[in-house]
């Protein structure tokens, strides 16, 4: 499923390779975003939304679990990168209430 819209509640564009899910999203004034892009990964979620409450944004290889999330004007964000790793979580937001930041397993900054 590979999908962009604008001033919608959802939004779903996906893109995989030897991956069992995989979802890929963009949107605008949405309530929810999620985009994606994995390979070689059990789960994998990349989003990025503006004005809206959530969004995720992921990118891994090789590993199990990557989130990765930019967002503006939102309440919460999470963005994290991951290579050859089993769990990682950075964050980035502006205006947010919630901010975590991880550069990998293990470090938090």
């Amino acid at each position: 499923t590979n999908c962009t819209t604008s001033l919608s509640t959802t939004a779903t564009n996906c893109t995989t390779s030897l991956s069992t899910t995989a979802t890929n999203c963009t949107t605008s004034l949405s309530t929810t975003a999620t985009n994606c892009t994995t390979s070689l990964s059990t789960t994998a979620t990349n989003c990025i939304t503006s004005l809206s409450t959530t969004a995720t944004n992921c990118t891994t290889s090789l590993s199990t679990t990557a989130t990765n999330c930019i967002t503006s004007l939102s309440t919460t964000a999470t963005n994290c990168t991951t290579s050859l790793s089993t769990t990682a979580t950075n964050c980035t937001t502006p205006l947010s209430t919630n901010v975590t930041t991880c550069s990998r397993c293990g470090t938090y900054i």
